[in-house]
């Protein structure tokens, strides 16, 4: 009677764990939400010094509201040497990896150092945008970014020893923007970019 009894139980508590269990593709929303959750978060805590200036812009602007709108591969151009002495005045400008081997450069082709003052001052160089890695060993510099007029990159950073971040914004009108976030893979010469969901009131400039 009791072999009967537990085998009973063990059949009934089969039968409630398989009920309790998720369909297919509710598991498969889930996954898909916790994702989007997680790129979100990521997103948030990017660039907080250029998410202040865009909140100081327009109250509105909130950085859970990036959303992936384009993929693919960085277009390949030859590494060039980057001499030294040209290199120099740019160095304080730099975003250095951990152990300072590599640098991501948003100046040497976007801006012309001037001194104000006694101070060395940016300028900008041209209406383009264009973004490097320099190999610090080598000295070769590797394009990784391209736009044309109305796209500005401000702020890198390195999430890892081959991901790179970059955050700007692309211009609409005289008086409002659309932010973005632009993620390279350096090794796979891959591309994510992300926009912000919606324009925002202000500028961007170089």
């Amino acid at each position: 009677m009791k072999q009967t009894f537990f085998a009973l139980w063990a059949a009934l508590l089969l039968t409630a764990c398989g009920n309790n269990a998720a369909p297919k593709g509710e598991e498969t929303d889930t996954v898909a939400a916790e994702a989007e959750e997680t790129e979100a978060a990521w997103a948030k805590s990017a660039f907080p010094e250029l998410y202040t200036h865009l909140k100081t812009q327009d109250a509105s602007f909130n950085p859970a509201l990036f959303q992936e709108t384009e993929g693919g591969t960085t277009t390949p151009v030859p590494a060039r040497f980057f001499a030294p002495e040209e290199l120099e005045p740019f160095r304080p400008y730099l975003v250095y990896n951990k152990d300072s081997s590599k640098a991501i450069d948003l100046v040497s082709y976007n801006y012309i150092i001037k001194k104000t003052g006694g101070q060395p001052v940016l300028e900008p160089a041209g209406p383009d945008t264009e973004i490097g890695v320099i190999d610090l060993k080598s000295n070769m510099r590797t394009r990784i970014f391209f736009s044309g007029p109305g796209t500005t990159i401000r702020e890198a950073k390195w999430l890892d020893e081959q991901t790179v971040l970059l955050g700007g914004a692309e211009t609409i009108t005289s008086n409002s923007i659309r932010p973005i976030l632009i993620r390279i893979n350096l090794e796979e010469a891959s591309l994510q970019r992300f926009s912000y969901a919606d324009s925002l009131q202000g500028q961007l400039k170089k």
